[in-house]
């Protein structure tokens, strides 16, 4: 029996074109029919707890939007291994 779900699989840090972290941005991770807002901590978004998949993440502020395709996350059956993204949102 695994332990209560604590590891984030997916941790993502969204910035504009010059580096600078957007910390009000709207990040989504969707694999398959799951689908799940990721919540930010610090400007780091993190989600899909104790999940492996491959993902589609997304990032938006305002009408500034990215997808990012085919982000794997990995592990055994009671952990994941923490996939680290970095999204930028261009101008």
């Amino acid at each position: 029996m695994c332990p209560p779900a604590t590891d984030a699989g997916l941790r993502v840090a969204v910035a504009d074109d010059a580096g600078a972290p957007l910390c009000d941005a709207t990040v989504t991770a969707r694999d398959g029919s799951y689908s799940e807002q990721l919540f930010a901590y610090d400007c780091v978004y993190t989600g899909a707890l104790e999940r492996t998949g491959t993902y589609t993440v997304s990032a938006a502020q305002g009408e500034r939007r990215t997808d990012v395709q085919a982000v794997k996350v990995t592990g055994g059956p009671c952990t994941v291994r923490t996939t680290d993204l970095k999204v930028l949102l261009p101008d």
